[in-house]
């Protein structure tokens, strides 16, 4: 079955809402890559999506428009930021895929602040595009990029030009980020009215690697089976107006596409849930969720109904399993609150109103560390690994009128650990071991 079409923004362009990732084909042969073009037939896809730090896939999708440069509305994307530069790449771009322009020219990744002002300001690459436009290389001009921030930046940088697409992370986790929500509404919104195409990636974004074996071409790991796949792409697609650019991996991608052609208005996988509402999985979400309660302006965790309030270690131990249910604003403010807590090394034990002398607990701060860890390694995969210029957003965040930061408690429980702290917590010198009394 083909997949649905609607116009690509202003270009007069019909795509499919499902967008050829090429970077799938980054690290593949030519006869996969020309396996890969028989399953995008088979499906109707007409638009596909490359980069030119894609690896090989400029030199592998080459042969398919020498064929028919007809079938497919091409788009490639520039790493570059000064216009020289950029311009440069263009030709090179051009030279590989051995076609005469390309309907769509993206500046990639437009994340880090410095790049942003470089690449937007007389000079920048945002010359070279409007030059190439007026000579014919190109036919429209696009900015992409990743990160929680990037709706955000998305957003000032329609302010600076008048882009015709925008491209950026849309699931169900990323959206449980209320600013990164907020920011990708209004985005949506400023599109809609200007005629922007808006193009999605990540859409089968389970979580990150986190150290764990790569068995996927992806820089996350995604969901495998189709029916958690058929879940996430209805999802996506449920959004009016947006475009879904597929996996960065060719053995997936024939799933995404399956469920991409199933998806109609109405269809169940088009809920307001990102899984069955009667899933095990749906069950302890709202389980969770039930236990994660407000504390002053901030968040915790109570321990248990009726009887118990928020205690450190079951609070720090339970904001893991929160991180796994995307539930990451919620870590992050339970982590200030514990943090504005911390004395000389030690945390609560328990926690009553504003009583907090009970910090018999060794291990709580050890948790707290653990989550912290947890929460900057899930912050940076929402980037590429190639823009890791930005600061971490985690610990430099400020916890009180001390103007104390995460990192600031962190140092602070290392150190009185190392040291002793007043109720006999200590390491260790030669196992480095932790012990209580």
């Amino acid at each position: 079955m083909s997949i649905a079409t609607q116009p690509f923004g202003r270009t007069g362009h019909m795509s499919t809402r499902a967008i050829f990732g090429a970077a799938a084909l980054g690290r593949v042969t030519q006869k996969e890559a020309d396996r890969t073009l028989e399953v995008l037939q088979r499906y109707g896809v007409n638009h596909i999506d490359c980069a030119a730090s894609y690896g090989d896939a400029e030199l592998r999708i080459a042969p398919w428009l020498a064929q028919d440069r007809s079938q497919f509305f091409v788009a490639t994307k520039t790493d570059a930021r000064t216009a020289e530069e950029a311009k440069e790449e263009l030709h090179r771009s051009l030279k590989r895929m051995g076609i005469d322009y390309v309907d769509l020219w993206q500046l990639h990744n437009l994340v880090d602040p410095i790049e942003w002002d470089t690449a937007l300001s007389p000079g920048g690459a945002i010359d070279a595009a409007v030059d190439a436009k007026k000579q014919g290389l190109i036919r429209a001009v696009g900015v992409t990029g990743h990160g929680t921030q990037i709706a955000a930046t998305h957003r000032r940088s329609l302010e600076r030009f008048d882009f015709d697409s925008v491209l950026l992370p849309y699931n169900y986790i990323t959206m449980q980020n209320s600013y990164y929500a907020e920011n990708f509404n209004a985005l949506l919104s400023t599109c809609q009215q200007r005629n922007v195409a808006v193009q999605t990636i990540k859409s089968i974004a389970y979580k990150p690697w986190m150290g764990r074996e790569h068995t996927h071409g992806t820089w996350y790991e995604p969901l495998e089976e189709q029916q958690d796949i058929d879940l996430a792409v209805h999802w996506a697609l449920k959004r009016p107006g947006i475009f879904l650019n597929t996996v960065g991996d060719i053995q997936l991608l024939p799933k995404v596409l399956d469920a991409a052609s199933r998806w109609q208005e109405g269809s169940a996988g088009s809920a307001d849930v990102a899984v069955r509402a009667d899933s095990f999985d749906a069950r302890l979400l709202q389980a969770a969720k039930a236990f994660v309660v407000r504390r002053d302006e901030g968040k915790t965790v109570i321990a248990g109904y009726p009887w118990f309030l928020d205690w450190g270690r079951d609070t720090l131990i339970c904001a893991r399993g929160l991180l796994s249910a995307g539930m990451i604003d919620e870590v992050k403010q339970i982590l200030v609150t514990f943090a504005r807590f911390e004395e000389n090394g030690t945390l609560p034990n328990t926690i009553h109103g504003e009583d907090a002398s009970n910090r018999d607990t060794s291990d709580a701060p050890l948790w707290f560390g653990i989550v912290c860890e947890e929460l900057a390694r899930l912050e940076q995969a929402s980037t590429l690994p190639a823009s890791g210029k930005l600061p971490d957003p985690l610990y430099s965040q400020r916890i009180d009128g001390r103007r104390r930061t995460i990192a600031d408690v962190l140092r602070s429980i290392a150190t009185h650990y190392r040291d002793g702290t007043p109720n006999g917590i200590g390491m260790d010198p030669e196992s480095a071991l932790i012990w209580s009394p």
